[in-house]
């Protein structure tokens, strides 16, 4: 048995008659749709993740490659404007990562394919990449590698690491290294020379089984949630390895301790922490409570405001220049928006709602105090990516209100997995960069693509954006 990223235990010797079997549950879920219209929008987004979900376990169990068997590209900008993305491709039994540069026009300056920044062999499910850059150089995570690379483009450094958990719980150190969590659930540091600096524990307490998200606290260091049953915790660790709320993290009482969190810096060292919880007085609806609250940089909780409550789906949470926090749900065909300030004030007397018909939202703050939304349709044109641009007052910007196509792939694939969903990041110029993978096969990805959005609303670079594996 192993720990699964989000808190589960999976058996690695699954029978193939299991997911068969588990698909067999969606079907009640056809009836209770075809008798309760109304409901049609939320219950098609569980079958689809469902199904997406039931079939990626099916070829686990199998041991086959996923087509191609990549994960979505990875991106980041330096502070000289420079856009580079980590892709992969694969081939036969074997992963490559590449990394390219891009101008802001997004021709390719690295070369057709980028640089190679390693490769492993392997088949299955992709272990993922993530890239971080910083005004002295760039991290790479690929599955158990992390790689140092000039901003010219020159390998510095390239590390094995076995204890890596998952390319998703690290993030940036500020000086060139990088944080992550390992799979004995402490928490490493590595500089910009490629030493440990320190490996801490990530709490004096034990657990059977746990999720973790984690985040920048804007200072060197790190801000985590510790998640599970009956386990809501906050933890921080600074950039010298050090406790600053107390080597014990911080205890959140929620209304049954069986609540998700999702944490951002606030940027004065502290944390917006949200938290989308069972109602426990709920026994047939299944509702959620979704929640916000501060916590100061001594780790105080500051205070703490109840969203919203119904049939709900939590879906990001950003902040502005300003410490503002903008956190989005959603509910049936809407997309829902409330601005807190730092004080825990609602800024909107009610929250804004805009009717996307989205199945996954994701969103970056824009630099303008607004927020950069996409999300995946869909439609009779098949698997879509969309976008649009919402300023400081809630309004979206881009005149229609299903926002603009991002590419007309067509083929983009709808998973809300960290490993494979689709990605944005500011370009620090009011716009964003949106990064995902495709495939005809819905649940498998074999192609890497990049698109910018500008602040005007308009895509710059093709109807289609830039496939990065073309070459391929």
């Amino acid at each position: 048995m192993k720990r699964h990223p989000e808190g589960t235990e999976l058996d690695n010797n699954v029978p193939l008659a299991r997911p068969i079997f588990d698909s067999l549950r969606v079907l009640p879920i056809y009836f209770y749709i075809e008798k309760n219209p109304e409901s049609s929008h939320f219950m098609k987004r569980i079958i689809f993740l469902l199904f997406t979900a039931i079939i990626t376990s099916l070829i686990g169990c199998t041991d086959a490659p996923l087509a191609h068997g990549v994960s979505s590209p990875s991106i980041a900008v330096d502070n000289q404007g420079g856009i580079y993305v980590l892709y992969q491709v694969y081939h036969s039994v074997r992963y490559e990562y590449y990394l390219q540069k891009l101008d802001s026009d997004g021709s390719k300056l690295w070369g057709e394919k980028g640089i190679l920044v390693t490769s492993r062999s392997g088949s299955g499910t992709s272990k993922g990449q993530r890239i971080f850059a910083n005004e002295y150089n760039l991290i790479t995570i690929c599955a158990n590698n992390i790689s140092s690379i000039s901003l010219e483009g020159e390998i510095l450094w390239s590390k094995t690491f076995n204890d890596i958990w998952q390319v998703d719980y690290a993030v940036g150190d500020s000086a060139g290294g990088v944080i992550y969590i390992t799979n004995d659930l402490n928490i490493k540091r590595i500089n910009a020379e490629g030493d440990i600096v320190w490996n801490m524990p990530v709490s004096p307490r034990t657990y059977d089984s746990v999720g973790l998200k984690i985040t920048s606290d804007g200072f060197g260091g790190a801000v985590l949630a510790i998640i599970g049953k009956n386990i809501l915790e906050i933890q921080r660790l600074d950039t010298n390895g050090g406790y600053p709320w107390g080597q014990e993290p911080i205890q959140i009482d929620s209304a049954n301790q069986e609540a998700n969190a999702y944490i951002i810096a606030d940027g004065a060292g502290g944390a917006f922490v949200t938290l989308a919880e069972r109602d426990p007085d709920d026994t047939k609806l299944h509702r959620d409570l979704v929640s916000i609250l501060r916590l100061a940089k001594n780790g105080e909780k500051l205070w703490q405001k109840n969203l919203s409550q119904g049939l709900v789906n939590f879906e990001f949470i950003v902040s502005d220049n300003n410490g503002n926090a903008f956190l989005f749900w959603s509910f049936s065909s809407n997309l829902y928006a409330q601005k807190i300030a730092p004080d825990g004030e609602l800024l909107w007397p009610e929250a804004r709602g805009f009717e996307l018909d989205g199945s996954v939202y994701h969103g970056a703050a824009n630099g303008n105090n607004g927020v950069i939304i996409g999300w995946n349709l869909l439609d009779q044109q098949g698997r879509v990516l969309r976008g649009q641009i919402m300023d400081e007052d809630g309004v979206l910007t881009i005149p229609q209100d299903e926002g603009i196509m991002i590419s007309n792939d067509n083929r983009v694939h709808s998973s809300d997995l960290p490993v494979s969903t689709f990605k944005i990041l500011p370009d620090w110029d009011g716009g964003a960069l949106f990064a995902w993978g495709s495939s005809e096969v819905l649940y498998s990805i074999e192609h890497s693509s990049v698109q910018r959005l500008n602040s005007k609303g308009e895509i710059m670079w093709g109807d289609s954006g830039i496939q990065l594996d073309d070459w391929n």
